[in-house]
């Protein structure tokens, strides 16, 4: 009997899955999974449709084996005869009527990776439509009920399309009719985008295929400008304030869509727009520290999260100083750190800084940071960027102590102004850092003349970047590292040629001692760590593993510690203690734009003290699957 075989019986005799189990040599070992990749795709689609039918009074060796059938879909492709789409369409009617719920997005799934002719699945389609309408709370997945009912007809569409439009905003009325006239291939491909369900994998690339359907990115602008534009009214008081009203639940996850489609394609229009409605929905138009809605500036943080930008970063940062909840204070700064280490790795924009009309200020001849005069009666305000951006006023060339006082009574707006942009420029120049170090873990290469303008002779950039060591390509294969800062010559190379960041890695320890002294001998205080980071070469048994790392294995180490530095550098991972789940866990994160993960395994060691943590294997690496 084939492993597919066995595992189909197995769904339905408890004895002959413990057999299974024992077989795989997972019988004991219940936090692995057996290897099915005996087991063909299409194997797997019709096991994943029977595994659905498994319900909750299964024995835990059949509950076992539906797991382990439903893992390794996550991490493949099923495939799907033509007659177990048809199967799964009923087994999702059989969920819904046992227990008023069923997620349709299998089953679009499955008619996406059909092997054969479509089945006519138009009957069971039409009953799960109404089923699901029938329920007392929102339909949890409106796109995917949408592409169900254009299966089942247009009188079904119709009826779909009327009640998921009841009571849920003009956003999401104006979502659902968009939606709604698309073709079944294109909404089976946004019910994609919204889904968090670990059994059926998205499809690749989503979200930028999302953002590659003209209604859909159309609908996104109309729906983020009329979010601003109801923003702007509440502000103005057109719009009665009430806390946490500002949006429908709905419309709160439509935005959020919007968003990532908007920021997938790096809309022009988005960073203005932005400015409008993150103020928009974190201040209250009174005194009160209520939010307009502080689930829709999760939501678009989370976006952010997704496919960040500098200008976003920098929009989010400046809401975070002027909200008055403190709660969201602390909430921003946790999302704010992942949303940095996300910006870090998508290299195409993460380096990207406006100038602002600073020009390059110039200090004993030779060009420094960035400055901006501006004039205010008879006396000059400066704003200069060194490290960070500050400002001072002058009069006849002599510096003021402070604001003087005709300035601050005849020029209060100004004064606003350039306080607002000393802050804005700070906030940039943090981001700027994040990225530039975040570069590290994608191997960022920049064209050199691009470099040269953008970065280092940006009048933003440059007191940043001068004071970091890089490396140009000034021949194929041979690399010149230079610190700016301390040699005013560049080397000549085309402007095709690649420049680097510079990592103590790639060289030798003489040349590593070499750059820390002369940083040391010049007073040169990097923005990160790079000429004194710490590095760990692979060990001969780590060579051999390639995949994991047993170097900081059976480590007792300060749990929250721990956890604070797994929140700062941007890893995910769950809070462990004396609960249900909470005695291990597998902090994770992503590197390289998706390319890698890394896994942290570490276990809540009560036995060693209530804050402490034992790790486990740290440093397990593969793409992600």
């Amino acid at each position: 009997m084939s492993l597919a075989a066995r595992l189909m019986r197995a769904l339905t005799d408890p004895d002959f899955a413990l057999k299974v189990l024992e077989d795989l040599k997972v019988l004991e070992d219940k936090d692995r999974h057996p290897d099915l990749s005996q087991v063909s795709d299409e194997e797997l689609g019709s096991l994943l449709v029977a595994a659905y039918r498994v319900d909750a009074s299964a024995t835990h060796a059949m509950t076992r084996v539906r797991f382990a059938i439903e893992n390794a879909a996550g991490e493949r492709q099923p495939r799907y005869t033509p007659d177990a789409c048809l199967r799964l369409f009923e087994a999702l009617v059989s969920r819904a009527e046992e227990r008023g719920w069923a997620d349709p997005t299998p089953a679009l799934v499955a008619l996406e990776r059909c092997t054969g002719p479509l089945p006519d699945v138009s009957g069971p389609a039409g009953t799960l439509v109404g089923l699901l309408l029938e329920q007392q709370v929102p339909v949890r997945q409106p796109y995917a009920l949408l592409a169900v009912a254009r299966r089942a007809g247009v009188e079904t569409l119709r009826v779909a399309v009327e009640r998921l439009s009841e009571d849920v905003g003009p956003v999401v009325a104006d979502e659902i009719a968009v939606v709604a006239g698309l073709a079944p291939a294109e909404q089976v491909l946004l019910s994609e985008i919204g889904r968090s369900d670990r059994f059926s994998p998205p499809l690749p690339d989503a979200w930028h295929r999302a953002a590659a359907n003209p209604a859909y990115v159309a609908f996104a602008r109309r729906a983020l400008e009329s979010a601003a534009d109801r923003t702007d009214a509440i502000r103005a008081g057109e719009i009665p304030y009430r806390a946490e009203k500002a949006f429908t639940d709905r419309e709160v996850i439509s935005l959020g869509q919007a968003a990532r489609v908007a920021l997938v394609r790096d809309e022009l229009w988005l960073p203005s727009l932005f400015d409008r409605l993150l103020p928009g929905v974190a201040l209250a138009p009174t005194s009160a520290k209520t939010l307009p809605s502080q689930a829709l500036l999760y939501e678009l943080v989370r976006a952010a999260q997704d496919f960040p930008t500098p200008e976003l970063v920098t929009a989010i940062r400046t809401v975070r100083r002027t909200v008055r909840h403190v709660g969201v204070h602390k909430q921003l700064d946790k999302m704010i750190k992942k949303v940095e280490a996300a910006l870090a790795e998508r290299t195409d924009v993460a380096l990207r800084l406006p100038r602002l009309e600073f020009d390059t200020a110039t200090i004993s001849g030779s060009a420094a940071g960035g400055v901006l005069r501006r004039s205010a009666g008879d006396y000059q305000a400066v704003v200069m960027v060194t490290e960070t951006a500050t400002l001072t006023w002058e009069k006849d060339g002599r510096p003021l102590r402070s604001v003087p006082a005709p300035v601050r009574r005849d020029h209060a707006t100004l004064v606003k102004e350039l306080r607002d942009l000393v802050k804005r420029v700070n906030a940039q120049l943090i981001t700027l850092v994040r990225a530039l170090e975040g570069g590290f873990t994608v191997e960022a290469v920049h064209p050199y003349g691009w470099w040269r303008t953008e970065l280092a002779g940006h009048p933003l950039a440059r007191t940043l970047v001068r004071r970091l060591i890089w490396e140009i390509e000034v021949a194929p294969g041979e690399w010149r590292a230079v610190l700016p800062e301390a040699d005013e010559h560049l080397p000549d190379a085309p402007d095709d040629a690649s420049v680097r960041l510079w990592h103590p890695l790639r060289s030798g320890p003489h040349a590593v001692r070499a750059w820390r002294d002369l940083l040391t001998e010049r007073r040169i205080r990097q923005p990160f760590k790079q000429a004194f980071r710490e590095i760990y070469l692979l060990t001969p048994a780590e060579e051999r593993t390639r995949v994991y790392s047993n170097r900081f294995a059976a480590h007792i180490v300060h749990y929250r510690r721990m956890f604070a530095l797994f929140r700062a550098r941007g890893w995910k991972s769950d809070r462990l203690g004396p609960w249900d789940g909470g005695d291990g866990d597998e902090a994770e994160r992503t590197l390289a734009v998706g390319e890698w993960r890394v896994r942290f395994f570490h276990t809540w060691a009560a036995w060693a003290g209530d804050d402490e943590l034992a790790s486990n294997r740290p440093g397990a690496l593969r793409p992600p699957g």
